[in-house]
């Protein structure tokens, strides 16, 4: 189920250009205070604008909650879409999606829901208004789905990240990771429910029933099993170097020893320990891999 979570959606915005988000990324946008902040300055500039022309229509109570219902159809709707779209990219071939056809979709049985619960509620019946108005909310949900992809959606994860727990693990010598440019978002990993971009991913640390993730733009603390996390990677992603430590393979610089034990050096200068028991294992990974060539 991870797996299809973090698989990338393929979805392309109303000028062609590629949107990267998978089906996980999405859900995690609705725990964002931003999104919140947004969905209540859209909610708001509906309700003033009434662009379905329906407040002539309805007593005024009943059309601040009909905005408020549609609404949230329109969420659900997409929402069982985007999970649907992930599925289907196991098996299909990886076609782009049209992110208005997705609207579109999710737009249709939003208006019919509506319509009948106006119908058995009030015994009103606005489909035909509707149904008239659909291409026309259609390029008001477009406009507002497109300002927040392009504007208020942000993909650095390092937003959502806490303060890291002090743990009983072995502490990482040298600097610790430095705010930087981000990277390319590729593939996705998921701790817990949120998706973290594999290449922004420099080391995990397990602190006792939590993860840290040191990434390019800060640290993320999650509360997850180290164990959940690493069955998404491949031996091409990165190392285990140690029961509670996962090192990604752009970050290796190499294999050193530090007062007779031995550490993996990191190219930002920090090390992490590996275990000697592990210690085979990763000189293996070393030969056979190899840390990526430094810019």
């Amino acid at each position: 189920m991870k797996t299809v979570l973090a698989q990338d959606l393929g979805l392309i915005d109303v000028a062609g250009r590629p949107i990267r988000l998978c089906a996980a990324e999405f859900l995690f946008l609705f725990r964002l205070p931003r999104t919140w902040r947004y969905l209540v300055m859209v909610f708001g500039v509906l309700l003033a604008a009434d662009p379905a022309a329906v407040g002539d229509r309805l007593p005024p109570t009943a059309y601040v909650l009909a905005w408020l219902f549609g609404i949230s159809c329109y969420f659900v709707s997409q929402t069982v879409l985007m999970l649907g779209i992930a599925v289907l990219r196991r098996s299909l071939p990886p076609w782009p999606v049209y992110w208005p056809i997705v609207s579109l979709l999710a737009l249709a049985p939003t208006l019919s829901l509506l319509d009948r619960g106006l119908e058995s509620l009030l015994d009103v019946c606005l489909w035909p208004l509707l149904l008239s108005k659909m291409l026309y909310l259609l390029v008001v949900i477009g406009m507002f789905e497109t300002i927040f992809m392009r504007f208020v959606f942000s993909p650095a994860p390092s937003e959502a990240a806490a303060e890291s727990p002090q743990g009983d693990g072995p502490p990482v010598t040298g600097p610790q990771p430095a705010a930087a440019e981000a990277p390319d978002r590729g593939r996705m990993l998921l701790l817990a429910a949120q998706p973290v971009p594999l290449a922004e991913i420099i080391y995990l640390e397990a602190r006792q029933h939590h993860v840290c993730a040191a990434l390019t733009g800060g640290n993320l603390t999650l509360r997850t099993r180290l164990a959940d996390v690493l069955a998404q990677t491949t031996p091409e992603d990165g190392v285990q170097t140690h029961r509670s430590w996962w090192v990604a393979r752009q970050a290796v610089a190499g294999l050193e020893s530090w007062d007779g034990k031995p550490i993996i050096r990191l190219r930002n200068g920090a090390s992490v320990p590996v275990a000697r028991s592990r210690l085979a294992e990763v000189e293996r990974w070393l030969a056979t891999h190899g840390p990526e060539p430094a810019n």
